[in-house]
């Protein structure tokens, strides 16, 4: 004698089925139908997850597309146990065919976007706000001007021509827009190319996000002048799938065009992006696009690291602890 609750519907009769298949306790003829399955050939759906590679979720919920044998449960769970789907994946998708030869497929119950990144370099990747004290005291010292301590943030999201720009403007100085972003080149190009250093675990996180598939971009306010020799020094200018810079927006990250140009470019989503970055400005942008952040420690002022840390999606101190 066997005791079976039927699972069909809310009523959950309890019902006893004899060996020669004698059914009771049911109230309905389906009763008498899932009785006899459980009795000849039970089986079970199966729900579960899987990890995914380059998707803005770590996990994709899937199930069987019909219910299984259920002898076959764990030769099925063994086989959805190796599967690593790339993102992006859609509901209905099928993510492993013919699972443990059931003819039974598991597919996606749930949309995983791809995961997209974009990095700003000074500040952020690159550990550069020492070098820029030091060029930016020399060029005020040379004309004897008090060096100013709100400078390096004022000038943070803007790209060299509006710095060169902006400088001529707020201290009156004599020399054309075009020469002043000549000498903040020459002074930094032997800089960026041999002393500026990574932020710690930066490298490492790359690496990391390329291995797993996510498509990277860099969105910067340095001029690829400066920015392709750091970055060739470090080998990492070819973990980025593309790298964009205010320059070729003609605008400064206080305007969405350098995101944009950065998502378009590695043809992600506005809402798959998240950006990294280290200056209040830019950040408010990107957030204000629908963009997912995470706000760099660097040299910000402290009320400023608070007013990031309230409005960014994340905040890090440096890459060695990233899990994003």
């Amino acid at each position: 004698m066997l005791e079976i609750i039927c699972i069909n519907c809310p009523a959950g009769c309890l019902m006893t089925v004899t060996p020669d298949g004698e059914v009771s306790g049911h109230l309905c003829d389906r009763g008498i139908d899932y009785a006899h399955e459980e009795q000849t050939n039970p089986t079970r759906n199966i729900t579960t997850s899987v990890r995914v590679r380059g998707g803005m979720l770590p996990t994709l919920s899937v199930k069987s597309a019909r219910p299984i044998p259920k002898g076959k449960i764990f030769d099925v769970m063994r086989a959805i146990k190796k599967i690593n789907p790339a993102a992006p994946v859609h509901m209905g998708d099928v993510i492993l065919s013919n699972a443990a030869d059931t003819g039974v497929d598991i597919i996606a119950t749930r949309h995983v976007p791809e995961r997209a990144y974009i990095f700003d370099l000074d500040g952020t990747l690159l550990d550069s706000a020492g070098i820029w004290n030091i060029i930016n005291r020399a060029f005020f010292a040379k004309r004897n001007i008090p060096f100013p301590e709100d400078y390096q943030q004022s000038i943070g999201a803007m790209p060299f021509p509006e710095v060169a720009r902006y400088t001529k403007t707020r201290f009156n100085l004599p020399e054309t827009p075009e020469a002043l972003m000549e000498e903040f080149l020459t002074d930094s190009i032997n800089a960026y190319a041999n002393d500026v250093r990574l932020k710690p675990g930066a490298k490492e996180y790359l690496q990391r996000l390329r291995a797993n598939g996510h498509k990277m971009a860099v969105a910067t306010a340095a001029p690829r002048e400066l920015l392709t020799p750091a970055l060739q020094n470090h080998g990492i200018y070819d973990l980025f799938n593309a790298i964009c810079t205010t320059q070729d927006v003609s605008k400064g990250k206080t305007h969405p065009d350098i995101f944009l140009l950065a998502a378009r470019s590695i043809n992600a989503p506005v809402e798959a992006c998240l950006v990294f970055d280290d200056i209040l400005p830019a950040i408010q942008t990107a957030h204000a696009l629908g963009m997912a952040t995470c706000g760099l420690r660097d040299d910000q002022p402290d009320h400023v690291w608070a007013q990031i840390q309230a409005l960014a999606d994340y905040t890090l101190v440096d890459f060695k602890d990233a899990m994003l």
